[in-house]
């Protein structure tokens, strides 16, 4: 887990549809990461995915219930959690990072987190269960 979070941000979307937290994560990021979520964890974040059958796109889950499931993965230089919530009419991301290593604050903290905050609420719009 996170002993600090040095970056956070939270986004919400209402839906028509029920459904447990780790179903919209799934629909969120898939069941693997896709070339384009590969390319930007692995490739620009180092960040370690890994294959099971508790993982949502190469996150291990950390955390599951009905309402919430917790994702957790780190790189050589930050750690990442990203949490699903849901309820009868809306679901969530929140995004948090813990800067492990100095370069985490300028590649995530000053460049990607833009990228970042301008896809998510588009993620979630398209996200069907």
């Amino acid at each position: 887990m996170l002993t600090r979070t040095d970056y956070q941000d939270h986004f919400r979307h209402r839906v028509a549809t029920s459904a447990p937290a780790d179903r919209w994560a799934r629909a969120l990021f898939g069941a693997r990461p896709s070339p384009g979520e590969r390319f930007l964890w692995q490739v620009l974040l180092g960040l370690r995915l890994h294959a099971g059958p508790d993982t949502i796109a190469g996150w291990p889950v950390v955390e599951r219930s009905p309402e919430s499931v917790l994702l957790l993965t780190n790189s050589r230089w930050m750690t990442v959690t990203l949490q699903v919530t849901a309820d009868d009419h809306e679901i969530a991301l929140t995004t948090r990072v813990q800067y492990d290593r100095p370069v985490a604050r300028v590649l995530w903290g000053a460049v990607l987190s833009r990228g970042h905050r301008a896809l998510v609420p588009g993620v979630l719009r398209a996200a069907r269960v």
